[in-house]
C-alpha cells in the first residue's frame, strides 16, 4: 500500500498501542515528578521505603 506524503508507516489496529506496551515493559512508566512524590509521601506514611519499590526515577520521567 501506497505511503501518503510525510508519513513512513503504516499501522495495523492495535500495533501502536502495542509498541506502546512493549516500550512500558522495557524502560517502564514514566510518573510525573509530583506523582512520584505523592506516592513517595504515602509509602512514608504507611512505612514503606518507596525506592526499594519504584526504584530510581528513570530517564523519561519529568524532574529526574
Amino acid at each position: 500500500m501506497p505511503l501518503a506524503p510525510g508519513f513512513e508507516e503504516i499501522f495495523h489496529p492495535g500495533e501502536i498501542e502495542d509498541r506502546n506496551a512493549a516500550a512500558a515493559a522495557r524502560d517502564g512508566v514514566a510518573l510525573p515528578a509530583k506523582t512520584r512524590r505523592d506516592l513517595d509521601r504515602l509509602a512514608r506514611s504507611c512505612g514503606i521505603d518507596a525506592a526499594a519499590v519504584l526504584g530510581p526515577p528513570g530517564p523519561r520521567e519529568a524532574g529526574a
